[in-house]
C-alpha cells in the first residue's frame, strides 16, 4: 500500500475501505518521513461540534495577546451561558467567579459548553470569522453559541483540512504567533476526552500554564480536541503527537456515520497505526 494507491482508493468514494486501508498502511510500516500527506474529503464541511472550540481558543490567546481580552479577570458565569451538555461548569455555584483562562482551559480539557460559551462573549463571532477567514480556514465559521436554538444556516461547521492546518500552524508556531501557538497547545495537550489517546500510551499532562515537558521513552504527548454529536452522527478528532526523538506528526479525521463508537475506534486504531510506524 502506498500513498498513491490510498489516492486511487479515496477516488472510489469508501469511508470505511479508506480507513481500513489506512490503518493497515500504517501497520505494515510502509510510511514514509518526507512530509507528505494524505488527505480523503478533506475539504467536505461539517457540523464541528467541539472541534470548534480548537480555533476559539487560539483567537482568544490572539485577542489576549492584543490586549484585548483579560485572561486573568475573575468573573461569575453569565446566566445565558449556562448550557446543559457536557462541562462542569453547570455543576458550580452559580456566584462562583473565576478567571478566563480557567474557563477556557474548561472548554477544552472536559469539552465545557458553558465554558465555551464565556469564550465566544471574549472573542466576539464576527472577530473570530474574520480572523478564520484571514487565516485561510474558510470552511470554518462560528454560527452561534452551544446549546441555543438556531436556524441550519448558523451551524458551527469545519473540516478536516482547516483542522489539519490549524494544528499544523499551531506545532510551527505559526498560528496568529509562536506564543499564541505555543499557549494553544499547553492547553490542548491536557484534553482528557481525545480519541485520539485511548489506545496508545499518551503522557499524562495536566499543566496548561506551563511548557509541554519532553516526552519519556516508550510514551507520545497529544495535543488535541475532540468533538461529537451522537443524535447526529459526529465524531471528529484534530491533534499533534509528540514523539520522544522530538519529531512529530499531525492528525485531523472528520466523520459522520451511524455508528459514533465505532468512529471514535477507528480513529483511535489510526492514531495507534501512526504511532507505532513512526515511534
Amino acid at each position: 500500500m502506498t500513498l498513491a494507491a490510498l489516492d486511487a482508493l479515496s477516488e472510489e468514494g469508501d469511508d470505511e475501505a479508506v480507513m481500513r486501508a489506512f490503518c493497515r498502511w500504517y501497520y505494515s510500516g510502509e510510511y514514509t518521513a518526507t512530509g507528505e500527506v494524505f488527505a480523503y474529503n478533506e475539504d467536505k464541511q461539517y457540523h464541528a461540534a467541539s472541534t470548534i472550540k480548537l480555533p476559539l481558543l487560539a483567537t482568544l490567546f490572539k485577542r489576549a495577546e492584543d490586549g484585548e481580552a483579560d485572561l486573568d479577570k475573575k468573573a461569575p458565569v453569565r446566566e445565558e451561558n449556562y448550557n446543559g451538555g457536557s462541562g462542569l461548569l453547570q455543576s458550580f455555584d452559580r456566584d462562583l467567579e473565576m478567571s478566563l483562562f480557567d474557563k477556557a482551559v474548561l472548554m477544552i480539557v472536559v469539552s465545557d459548553n458553558t465554558g465555551t460559551n464565556e469564550v465566544i462573549d471574549a472573542v466576539g463571532k464576527e472577530y473570530f470569522n474574520e480572523q478564520m477567514k484571514k487565516l485561510g480556514f474558510h470552511e470554518t465559521v462560528l454560527g452561534k453559541k452551544l446549546g441555543k436554538q438556531f436556524h441550519p444556516a448558523e451551524i458551527n461547521r469545519t473540516s478536516a483540512r482547516d483542522l489539519g492546518r490549524m494544528v499544523t500552524m499551531a506545532v510551527r508556531g505559526e498560528l496568529f504567533s509562536a506564543e499564541v501557538s505555543r499557549r494553544t497547545l499547553q492547553v490542548m495537550a491536557g484534553q482528557s476526552l481525545s480519541n485520539f489517546g485511548m489506545l496508545i500510551p499518551r503522557v499524562d499532562f495536566k499543566h496548561p500554564r506551563n511548557p509541554l515537558p519532553a516526552v519519556p521513552e516508550g510514551c507520545v504527548m497529544v495535543a488535541s480536541k475532540s468533538g461529537g454529536l451522537r443524535d447526529r452522527g459526529i465524531s471528529h478528532d484534530a491533534g499533534a503527537f509528540f514523539l520522544p526523538d522530538g519529531s512529530n506528526f499531525v492528525l485531523a479525521v472528520t466523520t459522520q456515520s451511524k455508528d459514533t463508537v465505532a468512529a471514535k475506534l477507528r480513529q483511535a486504531e489510526i492514531a495507534r497505526a501512526m504511532y507505532e510506524a513512526l515511534k
